[in-house]
């Protein structure tokens, strides 16, 4: 292995004795690949890493981007197996960058998704930032669909952290992809996941608060999830505990939101919701200002809601 880098590395630098009067970058490109390989089978992490790197470069300049990227990927991949997590991240988003560089940003984002994914279970702080880098170029590609997906993750790391503040934001940028996508059923359980996950978080004023924020859409304020928030938010507000149970029991709409809100669902309510009522003014003000709305031609009832 340490033959076939040295053997490279010479084809990268000018000799008049062998008659390079400039580097062969296309000659030593496959000699680390192939030294990376070797490195790699000895255990060599750190080594083959380095080889790979150069592979990369090699590639790079050959004007193959493509093949570059793809190569940084394999060093992320040995990255994590080295137990380096902040290598494997800077790795991903070096592909990432050579991605966009062959004309295809996509490929990047999809190449950072990779990388969270396999991260996610080793550091949750790093997985969430690869996944945010994702989904902000699936934003402005105007992959909407990609980006959906991708949110949902970065969504799911976030909860896990118990980062309340920056699960909800993720899910309103989900809701937001969601309706640019024309994905109206995902945009209202993704509405409804938000309010869901601040019960959980045991505030109320906030997943108030985000109702208010969203019961003026349009695709959300006639919905069966709009409607299903609204009365397990005045349960709350009356601080009855059992009429919140009652609720997520009979109410569909709880069940079919992602799974990983779901969850959090059934396990409502949590905390002393006689203690934590929303005051009266607050259920006046909800009631009369942000309940839902049903479409024309379909008034919503008592069994509509739950």
């Amino acid at each position: 292995a340490s033959k076939l880098l040295e053997k490279a590395t010479k084809l990268t630098k000018p000799s008049l004795l062998a008659f390079r009067f400039k580097p062969d970058w296309e000659a030593a490109a496959p000699l680390y690949e192939q030294a990376a390989g070797a490195f790699k089978g000895a255990g060599a992490k750190q080594k083959a890493m380095l080889a790979l790197e150069m592979a990369s470069e090699a590639q790079e300049k050959t004007g193959s981007s493509w093949h570059a990227a793809k190569l940084l990927e394999q060093a992320a991949g040995l990255a994590r197996e080295a137990g380096t997590p902040g290598e494997a991240a800077d790795y991903c988003r070096r592909a990432s960058g050579l991605y966009a560089e062959a004309g295809r940003p996509a490929a990047g984002a999809e190449a950072l998704a990779r990388g969270a994914r396999a991260l996610e279970n080793t550091d949750l702080d790093a997985a969430s930032a690869l996944f945010l880098e994702a989904c902000e170029i699936f934003e402005d590609e105007e992959k909407h669909h990609n980006a959906m997906d991708v949110f949902r993750e970065a969504a799911g790391v976030t909860l896990r952290s118990r980062r309340w503040a920056d699960t909800a934001a993720l899910l309103m940028r989900l809701g937001q992809a969601c309706d640019k996508a024309g994905a109206s059923s995902s945009l209202c359980k993704t509405y409804l996941a938000a309010i869901v996950m601040w019960l959980y978080a045991e505030d109320a004023r906030e997943a108030e608060k985000t109702y208010e924020d969203v019961i003026a859409i349009d695709k959300f304020m006639g919905s069966d999830e709009a409607g299903a928030a609204w009365q397990i938010l005045d349960a709350y507000r009356d601080g009855d505990a059992e009429a919140v149970k009652k609720c997520v029991e009979r109410n569909h709409c709880f069940r079919h939101i992602d799974n990983q809100f779901a969850t959090l669902t059934r396990k409502l309510p949590m905390g002393d919701v006689a203690a934590n009522a929303l005051h009266q003014a607050a259920k006046s003000t909800a009631s009369n200002a942000a309940a839902p709305i049903a479409l024309e031609g379909e008034p919503l009832d008592e069994d509509d809601l739950c």
